[in-house]
C-alpha cells in the first residue's frame, strides 16, 4: 500500500510538533521590594559618571564597569564613587549580549540596590532588579522611581507585582522600612 505524499508530510509535521522546544528567555527569580531593601547590604542614590567595557583576565568574557557618584546612602556605608560590573558589552565592535543586562546613560540619576562582586567593585541586586532611574513628575514636581526593563529575561514569581513606577519616598519606605520609618 502506497501513502500519499500528503499524509506523509503531515505525519511529519505532527511529529516534529511532540518534540519539545528549548525554552530561549532567561529565567530570574523575583525580588520584591522587601527583599531587594533586606538582602542588599548597600542602596544609594548616585549618578552615572562613566560606562566602560573591558575583557576579563581569561579574554572569553566582555564585562561592562558602570562609575557612579553617590550623592545619598540609604543604607550601608557609601562615599565618592562606586564601580559596578555586569556580564556583556562591546569592544572594537565584538560584543557580548546577556539577556536583561543593564543599559546605563551618563548622567542618569539612579536608585541602586547593590551587592559585592568582583573585589572593589558591586553588581546590582536581583540581576537588574535593583535599578530604578529617578524622574521628576512634571506636573506634581515629585521624584518618581522607574525600575529598569527586563527585556529578554522572565521573573518567576512575580505574577503582576513588578515594580512599574513609585515615587522614591514610596520606594524606600516599602523596601526599608526600619531605616525610614515605615511599616
Amino acid at each position: 500500500m502506497m501513502i500519499p505524499r500528503r499524509c506523509h508530510a503531515a505525519f511529519v509535521f505532527v511529529l516534529l510538533s511532540l518534540i519539545p522546544v528549548a525554552a530561549t528567555a532567561t529565567q530570574v527569580q523575583y525580588l520584591p521590594l522587601q527583599t531587594l531593601g533586606t538582602e542588599s547590604p548597600l542602596v544609594v542614590r548616585a549618578s552615572v559618571r562613566e560606562v566602560r567595557s573591558f575583557w576579563n583576565d581569561a579574554h572569553t568574557r566582555i564585562l561592562t564597569e558602570t562609575t557612579v557618584r553617590v550623592s545619598e546612602s540609604y543604607k550601608g556605608v557609601a562615599g565618592g564613587e562606586l564601580r559596578i560590573v555586569q556580564m556583556g558589552g562591546e569592544i572594537d565592535g565584538v560584543r557580548m549580549t546577556v539577556a536583561g543586562a543593564i543599559s546605563w546613560r551618563q548622567g542618569e540619576d539612579v536608585v541602586l540596590f547593590l551587592e559585592d562582586s568582583l573585589p572593589g567593585r558591586y553588581r546590582v541586586a536581583g540581576f537588574s532588579q535593583g535599578k530604578f532611574e529617578v524622574q521628576r513628575d512634571p506636573q506634581t514636581g515629585e521624584e518618581m522611581v522607574l525600575q529598569a526593563p527586563l527585556g529578554g529575561v522572565e521573573l518567576v514569581d512575580a505574577g503582576s507585582a513588578r515594580v512599574k513606577h513609585h515615587t522614591l519616598r514610596a520606594l524606600l519606605e516599602q523596601a526599608l522600612p526600619a531605616i525610614q520609618g515605615g511599616e
